[in-house]
């Protein structure tokens, strides 16, 4: 009879390691799932107006460019430069119209872009604002920015300025 509770123990013992081993799997299964989905675009610092500096992201749009596009996580709406905008034939969705931004004031109108991708990942569909933007350095022509509307589909980002990266983790 003593060897029923020895057997019993070691089952029980076997099944916990059994579970405990399953779990470790898929612990480790996840993490390197949500390592291989996180997207890496590279960056370029560039010093801005006033001493200001810009992530720049290098986005294409129907298959043109890539184009400098600042990162602007306090823009609300993406912006695309009228020039960009004219040479990538993106459609108008909507009619003139005043905006304000830390720039001043200006004519918009807002344009349907949908194939387009920063580095290598695919952006979202947007309805962006299509505007007339200054140059952010000598020499570095600002073609857009990449604002919350396209960002806050990520599940996070990271601004990597070091590196000079930006990565992308996708929302859950």
């Amino acid at each position: 009879m003593t060897e029923v509770p020895a057997t019993r123990t070691r089952r029980a013992c076997r099944i916990l390691l059994t579970v405990f081993l399953l779990l470790a799997l898929v612990g480790c299964s996840r993490l390197s799932r949500q390592q291989q989905e996180e997207m890496v675009v590279r960056l370029q610092v560039v010093e801005g107006p006033g001493g200001s500096v810009l992530a720049l992201v290098p986005v294409t749009i129907a298959g043109q460019g890539p184009f400098a596009f600042a990162l602007d996580t306090g823009a609300s709406q993406s912006v695309v430069d009228l020039d960009i905008k004219a040479r990538t034939n993106l459609p108008e969705v909507g009619r003139t119209r005043e905006v304000t931004g830390i720039l001043g004031t200006g004519e918009a109108v807002l344009v349907q872009v949908d194939d387009w991708q920063a580095g290598e990942v695919v952006l979202p569909r947007v309805r962006a604002i299509a505007l007339d933007l200054p140059e952010p350095a000598e020499g570095q022509g600002l073609a857009g920015l990449l604002g919350s509307d396209v960002l806050s589909t990520f599940g996070a980002i990271t601004v990597d300025y070091e590196r000079q990266v930006l990565i992308l983790r996708p929302a859950r």
